[in-house]
């Protein structure tokens, strides 16, 4: 069974006793997502299959309706380099699960112009539907007392914040939101101050050439981003 990639080592299988334990729940989480992948994807299929599509549109909107999925549960296309996926997870934290982000934000934004009909309508109902959840959630808990970003220039951007503790029920799709906004915009919004400033006007000087940068710093593996760390220091120790 293909690991996921939160689990692309197994190490910690190694270790007496505790790794068995390690293993069955790394079986588990890797099963219960597959199952689920394979259950979603066969409901959309049989309702493909009673639509009375000719058999080409009927493959092609079966075949974006996989992509849809598998960007949705963190698993996407890695761009024809899917061989290469354990070299690119030694310098990437979980380069599937970042491109599942990127592109969820992407076609959501373009309306999933490039899907068929059928799964277009399908993926924007899932977004709609997730959306809504999301924004009811973020809504009671600032009703209960909590803190929450609704400005996508800062990094707390979609995150419900209790005292120092953020919770992201975006599940990594925020920090994405975040990134393109900055691009695209010209400007951030500081943390502390909750001013907004246009790149290389405020106290860091940043660009958007610097705002690429510090995503994928921020995206690297813990071990490629120590090496980084450690050449970019002024000491370089």
């Amino acid at each position: 069974m293909a690991k996921e990639e939160s689990f692309i080592s197994n190490i910690a299988e190694q270790i007496p006793i505790y790794g068995r334990l390690v293993k069955a729940s790394n079986r588990a989480y890797s099963s219960y997502l597959n199952v689920m992948r394979v259950a979603i994807f066969t409901d959309f299929q049989n309702q493909i299959d009673k639509s009375g599509l000719s058999e080409k549109d009927a493959e092609l909107a079966k075949k974006d309706m996989a992509a849809f999925i598998n960007n949705a549960t963190g698993r996407g296309s890695l761009l024809g380099y899917e061989p290469n996926s354990p070299e690119l997870n030694l310098l990437f934290f979980s380069p599937r699960f970042v491109l599942s982000r990127a592109n969820i934000v992407m076609n959501t934004a373009t309306g999933y112009a490039s899907y068929s009909p059928v799964a277009r309508k399908e993926a924007l109902l899932t977004v709609a539907a997730y959306v809504s959840a999301v924004t009811t959630l973020i809504l009671l808990a600032t009703i209960a007392g909590a803190d929450a970003e609704d400005d996508p220039r800062s990094s707390d951007f979609g995150k419900i914040k209790i005292g120092n503790l953020r919770l992201d029920p975006l599940a990594g799709l925020s920090q994405i939101v975040t990134f393109f906004s900055r691009m695209i915009t010209g400007q951030t919004k500081s943390l502390k101050t909750k001013e907004i400033s246009n790149l290389g006007e405020d106290n860091f000087g940043r660009n958007r050439l610097s705002v690429i940068s510090s995503f994928i710093r921020s995206k690297m593996s813990p071990m490629a981003s120590a090496i980084v760390d450690m050449a970019d220091s002024p000491t370089g120790k």
